[in-house]
């Protein structure tokens, strides 16, 4: 009964009751705007909210004779709606997109798409437009289908987008998607506020200005400001501040139309009026149209009945009343740069890669690069990556018409061959460019005459990869290629390189090949391939093997064992990129374990000022932070609009396929790869400079990049030419070995070492006991025994064997003390060399470890022993207490050696014997966990290493303190010097000395910089003594030590500099050093000639000749002999003449020991005072 009351009831409308429907989708916001605009604009009306889900009945809820509104926002509750309606025949209002099946109670609140494609094509009708861009929301899918088949006759490039996107976000897809289009007649679809974000991005990238026309449609208008735009929009909702204002005049809209019937109707009634008031249950087709104009709306006309009134002048961007519609002379290219890959999933890869390209077409239209004419483009989605025939032939014979007079195609070897094939097969001869596709198949112009590509093929990358291992001092390496033609191919450039290069490859010819298309699911079956090739301990890996299948092969080497710095990986592509576009953690952390330090050789792109300008433009314009491989798609375009200009200067027909292909092979011009130009007789660029990059891992910003660190030029004298330091995987400061001396031999997985706590701060301990007790002990022994003031030389002396030994102790000390600073093999390897050769640093000498090292430790432990016993020969005059032929060449050794094994080779015996104690890494957590750094089979603080950290100890503080107390005694053991070294000196570059070899195996490792620095602040104190406290009692050893020392401080601070901010200009910081090097000598040349005489002199050899003459002839008189013979028997001038008694043999001998046993007894008597 009361469903049939329901149906008879008369409806009043001065009563009218309205329940809006809402659910937990529903905005509290969006129910009071509703609310507020129907009670502010009808007749008292009883506006009631009703929560409902989709559980509730909701006919029990509504109120009696009441329009309901659908505002749950849920389909699945909108059903219950629709069916509620059916059942108890009600009508009600839904503000969702109309459908084409509907209830008979169901009415829209607005118009479908179909009558939102007459309003537009009534504007493109008043506007000309036959091209434009049509940016829609995302969710508009069937206007999407709408619009195509509406507009299959015009122009039109369709995008999508989501309404609710960031402005960054709005910005990177103008600039992406939109901007390399180069269509200027835009029209917005959507729902929100997407559509001035859309204008606010189109200013921002210079796009929303004179000669661009731009159309805001359906829903999303509000927030619309800027001068020029033109809105249409259903009639009476031009004011809508905000979607759920909207909504709510949308709804007020039809409330008035029921509102304007009049009449008391029943439910039936009421329903059948509002069908013959509406078109299939939607307001009747009525849009205004609005014009943007000093920032206000203005109705300008209106659209009716499928037919547009305009009663004001229209205004345009640029504040112009000419219609955006340019008619000029389009020369059509096509470009593949689509998403689809037949029998795989999609790429969006090419649509970037081709952005460059795009970027390219834009900036000639807009510099009206080809004059009159525009480049238009067609974009083919045939097949990004892989090809079939059966999807691509029909889409390029769709598309056959449209192909234009060039074809930019894709970079991948199989889509590329399949492009070529399918346009014989369509007779399709226009020529194509490739931006890659560098595969040795396609070289011979003979079998491909249509195809051209702007790089050399990869043969060439590949046969420069044994070069660059020659650079490097490998001549072992492991080789992997693909069993394909490609792969194949690669090889035997290689091989032959190789071959000429004398480069062994370790693995033999069967563990080689990888089957074409290898993946994860292969590794089992070749595992033992893999552990073949480790078990050679080769570290190169020349890697020819295309991807994904390349990476599979290194997860492969990864899970058989092969950790970082036991592979240094070569290959013909960069590889961080890819390493980025990994998603499996696991297999990401593999690559990044294995690729770390890695080197990619590539064609260079982005070269000289003008490459850079073009880069610094894509990144603006295209917003795209990842510019590799775009520039070689810019050149292929350039190569085309170059051959189109070209042709056109001389006047021969574009559209002649044979007219563009020579023109393209002919073209020389600067891209921004470099000079393009093409080899004759070939499809390949004809010369290119090849980057060297290093792959690392950026710590600041999280991602792994390819540095580029040399070039290969074959043009140039010097080929190869490094511009930045180079990063290797195993941490070594310069290249490592080619074959793997340690890791297989550890006892452990490399990947479980950890630091060791204990074992560091025990190393850091000694370290600095040993520095610390050399500074105290250094100064205890000069100031009691050694505190002795040494007059300075003010006579000129004959120059004596000694004092050449002073003067090399100079020189040796300069080039020791450049050893002990921060690396300088980065950009002057010459002198890390030498200094490194000065100072003994085996380690940066050869592969000083494992049983190497031994053998240095052993040696220096026996020359320790040997230097002990040379003290006591001396300390106690062993000579003069036994008489023998052993002890008399002890003492001889014991004086000629102690400026060695007491002065030059106090750094590397400190450093060998401390090494024994850098026990920093550890397997686990326990201290004898750790290990030591130059044997990883050595545990530390168990046995032996406690006997060989005992006999280090023992040997640092016998040989330490000897050689501070016993090095002033070599001097005065020496009847051949002049030059004498003040105890104060030796004293301080003691401490100096041992300072810095601890500072070495301590902060030098962790921080190169920090190093420095201290390193910088200790030599300036050295400065300061130095000058304060002279060295040496001749002027002139002062003033070279002083200058030495500058020296080594102008070396220090720059390779400091180096390591902050490293340039990749290696020659500068060479031309610093000399130069900062070459001034100081000649400050040092200067000085001395102005200020410090010579005191040292050589005496003349007696003239033979007049004993010759004297003897066969007479005019030689006895008188000359005689004076001569004086001569002879006197030292030199402004020394103490010596008689010839006291020159006799035995009375040297019998002086030489009286002064050795006062001496003795002087020292002996001293100490045990």
């Amino acid at each position: 009964m009361t469903r049939l009351w329901m149906m008879l009831a008369p409806l009043a409308i001065a009563d009218l009751i309205i329940d809006i429907l809402i659910s937990d989708s529903t905005e509290e916001y969006f129910f009071s705007t509703i609310a507020n605009v129907i009670t502010e604009n009808l007749n008292n009306p009883q506006v009631f909210s009703i929560f409902v889900r989709k559980e509730t009945d909701i006919k029990s809820l509504l109120h009696t004779n009441s329009i309901v509104i659908d505002a749950t926002f849920s389909l699945s509750i909108t059903a219950v709606i629709k069916q509620a309606a059916e059942d108890s025949q009600f009508v009600y209002l839904n503000i969702g997109e109309p459908t084409h099946i509907f209830s008979d109670w169901e009415f829209f609140v607005h118009f479908d798409h179909d009558q939102n494609i007459k309003a537009l094509s009534q504007i493109f009708n008043l506007l000309n437009w036959t091209t434009a861009l049509i940016v829609k929301e995302n969710n508009y899918d069937d206007l999407s289908s709408a619009l195509i088949e509406s507009f299959a006759n015009f122009n039109i490039q369709y995008f999508s987008f989501i309404d609710n996107q960031s402005q960054t976000v709005s910005d990177l897809f103008v600039g992406r998607e939109i901007l390399p289009t180069g269509v200027k007649n835009i029209v917005i679809q959507n729902s929100g506020n997407g559509a001035q974000k859309i204008v606010n991005s189109l200013e921002t990238k210079d796009l929303y200005q004179k000669g661009t026309g731009v159309i805001i449609g359906s829903r999303g208008i509000w927030g619309a400001d800027a001068d020029g735009l033109l809105i249409y929009v259903e009639s009476e909702l031009e004011d809508a501040a905000d979607y759920a204002h909207y909504e709510a005049l949308a709804c007020l809209k039809m409330l008035k139309i029921i509102d304007a019937l009049s009449i008391t109707v029943s439910n039936i009634e009421l329903k059948e009026k509002l069908q013959s008031v509406t078109y299939e249950h939607q307001p009747i087709f009525n849009y205004s149209l609005i014009n943007i104009k000093s920032s206000q709306k203005v109705k300008v006309g209106h659209i009716f009945d499928e037919e547009l009134f305009l009663n004001k002048t229209l205004m345009f961007p640029g504040n112009t009343t000419k219609i955006p519609n340019t008619f000029v002379s389009y020369v059509n290219i096509s470009m593949a740069d689509g998403r689809t890959n037949p029998g795989t999933s999609s790429s969006w890869f090419y649509p970037a890669l081709k952005a460059a390209a795009r970027m390219a077409v834009n900036l000639a239209n807009e510099q009206n690069y080809l004059g009159n004419f525009q480049i238009a483009v067609t974009h083919t989605d045939c097949g990004a990556e892989s090809f079939t025939t059966s999807y691509s032939v029909p889409c390029f014979a769709a598309l056959k018409n449209q192909m234009g007079v060039a074809h930019l195609t894709s970079g991948f070897p199989l889509a590329c061959y399949g492009t070529i094939q399918a346009f014989r097969a369509l007779k399709i001869s226009i020529p194509m460019i490739s931006e890659l596709c560098g595969e040795t198949i396609f070289n011979n112009q003979t079998t491909y005459p249509e195809f051209m590509r702007v790089m050399k093929n990869y043969g060439y990358n590949s046969s420069m990869m044994a070069n660059l291992a020659l650079i490097f001092g490998w001549t072992n390496v492991i080789i992997l290629y693909q069993n394909s033609t490609t792969g194949i191919d690669l090889y035997n450039y290689f091989l032959k390189s190789a071959q000429s290069s004398n480069i062994n490859i370790l693995n033999n010819e069967t563990s080689r090949i990888i089957k074409n298309g290898y993946d994860k699911a292969d590794f089992e079956t070749y595992k033992p391939l893999f552990e073949s090739i480790k078990n050679t301990k080769g570290r190169i890996f020349i890697m020819l093997i295309d991807p994904p299948s390349v990476y599979y092969v290194i997860e492969g080497l990864y899970d058989v064992g092969i950790r970082r710095g036991d592979a240094i990986m070569m290959f013909s592509i960069k590889v961080s990129f890819e390493i980025a576009l990994e998603t499996d953690p696991q297999a990401k952390l593999k690559l990044a374990e294995l690729m770390y330090g890695s080197f990619a050789v590539f064609q260079d792109e982005w070269v000289g000022d003008y490459g850079l300008y073009l880069k610094d433009l894509y990144v603006r314009l295209m917003n795209s932070v990842d510019p590799v491989y775009k520039c070689f798609a810019y050149d292929s375009m350039m190569t085309v609009l170059n051959a189109i200009k070209f042709s056109i200067a001389k006047g021969d027909n574009i559209n002649t396929p044979s007219v563009i292909n020579k023109s393209m092979r002919l073209q020389r011009f600067t891209g921004c790869s470099g000079t393009v130009t093409f080899a004759n007789g070939s499809n390949d660029r004809s010369q290119v400079v090849i980057v060297i990059y290093n792959t690392i891992y950026n710590s600041t910003n999280g991602k792994w990049i390819d540095i580029r660190v040399g070039t290969y030029n074959i043009a140039s004298t010097h080929p190869f030419t490094f511009i930045s330091s180079i990063t290797w995987p195993g941490g070594t400061s310069g290249p490592p070995s080619d074959i793997i001396v340690k890791p297989d031999d550890c006892p452990f997985d490399w990947k479980d070492v950890q630091s060791s706590f204990q074992g560091t701060a025990i190393f850091y301990t000694i370290s600095f006991t040993i520095a610390a007790g050399t500074a105290l002990l250094s100064i205890y022994i000069f100031r009691k025994w050694w505190n002795v003031y040494v007059g300075p030389l003010l006579v000129k002396k004959n120059f004596k064997f000694g004092d050449g030994i002073v003067m090399s102790i100079i020189f040796i000390d300069f080039l020791q003390l450049i050893a002990m600073g921060p690396t300088m093999s980065g950009y002057d390897k010459f002198s890390s060399v030498i200094g490194d050769y000065a100072s003994v640093n085996l380690t940066n000498i050869i592969e000083f470890k494992e049983k190497y090292y031994w053998m240095g430790f052993f040696t220096v432990l026996g020359l320790c022993t040997l230097w002990v016993y040379f003290c006591v020969i001396i300390l106690y005059q062993i000579g003069d207490r036994f008489q023998n032929w052993f002890i008399d060449h002890s003492v001889t050794m014991a004086r000629e050696t102690m400026p060695i094994l007491g002065n030059l080779c106090v750094i590397p015996i400190v450093s060998i014997l401390l090494d024994v104690f850098n026990c920093r890494n550890a397997t686990g957590g326990a201290l004898s966990d750790s290990f030591i750094g130059k044997d990883c089979t050595m545990t530390c603080w168990n046995y032996p290493h406690n006997l060989y950290a005992s006999l280090a100890l023992i040997s640092l503080l016998s040989y330490v303190p000897l050689a501070v107390y016993c090095r002033p005694i070599w001097q005065n053991l020496q009847l051949e010097i002049n030059i004498i070294t003040r105890p104060l000196h030796l004293m301080t570059k003691s401490i100096i000395q041992v300072t810095i070899v601890v500072l070495k195996g301590t902060l030098k490792p962790y921080n190169q910089s920090l190093h420095g620095l201290v390193f910088l602040f200790i030599l300036a104190i050295y400065l300061v003594i130095c000058i304060k406290w002279k060295p040496f009692n001749y002027h002139r050893c002062n003033w070279w030590t002083i200058i030495s020392i500058l020296a080594v401080m102008w070396s220090v601070l720059l390779s400091s500099i180096y390591w902050i901010v490293p340039s990749g200009f290696v020659s500068l910081w060479i031309i610093l050093q000399l130069t900062g090097w070459f001034i100081l000598l000649l400050l040092g040349i200067f000085v001395q000639h102005k200020w410090y005489p010579s005191l040292l002199y050589r005496e003349k050899a007696p003239d033979i000749g007049i004993f010759f003459r004297f003897l066969l002839s007479s005019n030689v008189k006895v008188d000359e002999i005689t004076k001569i013979k004086k001569k002879n028997e006197n030292d030199s001038p402004g020394l103490p003449k010596v008689s010839s008694e006291s020159r006799s043999e035995d009375n040297l001998i019998a002086r030489d020991m009286k002064f050795q046993f006062t001496l003795r007894t002087n020292m002996v008597s001293t100490m045990l005072q």
